[in-house]
């Protein structure tokens, strides 16, 4: 850029002295964007092409390396720079080779795609090398390292009142189970010669599955008494689904018979009962006649 022999006693102010001047400050301000002629011994430059700071030695330019105190890394090598500023060998190692064996690592995130090798139990991994488990699974101890489990068999001490939600399939249950079971009591008087609904014998049943059976049974003490002739009494279980129509489910039994005409009453204790197949899982509601 500038000649920096110039100006000299004989330059023309106009021509010479004023253009030289301004060349010189554009060499200064941009340190030395291009390269100067006629350099003085001494000049510090930086050095696009290479990133260096340079400095004229009256022959040539020479690298000038900063030291740590002045902001530098007082080395022109990785080596010298990693010395120089105190780093240990970690800072030279690949991406894909690192081996931390002590210490703690604060605010870092690892990315799970580079990950390759295994975290131990020890060291807050799993101990193996895991993939993405199938639905509904979970992660389980082997006794040698952790793994995905495909069912709860090992779940031994589980305390099933933990069960806070959700519910059990019926076909988990071992064997037949009793999920549901009422008792009620009533009394019954009637004398009019037709059935009538037994109040307080009902009962509503919602079942937990399609193939469910309920067990309906009624233990009924009776006196039967006639005035004249004989009488006889007959129970009657009707069942109605999701609030329709009622249906007879026992045919129309007969309980007992006096066989008397005008004695005492006749007492005896008789127990109906049916077990019933419903095929739904909608509210069924039983009631007794009789």
């Amino acid at each position: 850029m500038a000649d920096w022999n110039k100006p000299t006693n004989s330059s023309l102010y106009q021509t010479e002295v004023l253009p030289n001047l301004k060349d010189r400050d554009i060499d200064t301000g941009s340190l030395f964007l291009n390269t100067p002629t006629n350099p003085v011994t001494g000049m510090i430059r930086y050095n696009r092409s290479t990133n260096n700071f340079q400095e004229w030695d009256g022959t040539t330019w020479v690298n000038r390396i900063l030291s740590v105190a002045g902001g530098g890394t007082g080395s022109g090598t990785q080596a010298g720079a990693i010395a120089g500023l105190g780093l240990g060998t970690m800072a030279s190692q690949n991406s894909n080779a690192v081996a931390i064996t002590g210490g703690s690592m604060i605010g870092v995130a690892v990315s799970a795609t580079s990950l390759t090798e295994v975290v131990a139990l020890n060291h807050g991994g799993t101990g193996a090398a895991l993939s993405l488990g199938p639905y509904a699974t979970f992660l389980m101890s082997n006794a040698t390292g952790v793994v995905f489990g495909t069912d709860g068999r090992n779940l031994d001490s589980l305390n099933a009142s933990n069960l806070a939600f959700g519910t059990v399939p019926a076909a988990r249950l071992p064997g037949r189970q009793v999920v549901q079971a009422y008792t009620l009591t009533a009394t019954l008087a009637n004398t009019s010669g037709v059935y009538i609904d037994a109040v307080n014998a009902n009962v509503t049943i919602t079942p937990t599955a399609t193939t469910s059976k309920i067990l309906v049974q009624f233990s009924v003490n009776t006196q039967l008494a006639a005035t004249s002739g004989s009488t006889n009494g007959a129970l009657r279980i009707m069942r109605s689904i999701a609030g329709g129509a009622a249906t007879q489910v026992v045919e129309n039994l007969q309980v007992a018979q006096a066989g008397v005409t005008g004695a005492a009453p006749v007492a005896n204790q008789i127990l109906i009962q049916f077990l019933d197949s419903p095929n739904t899982i909608s509210a069924c509601t039983y009631q007794l006649k009789h």
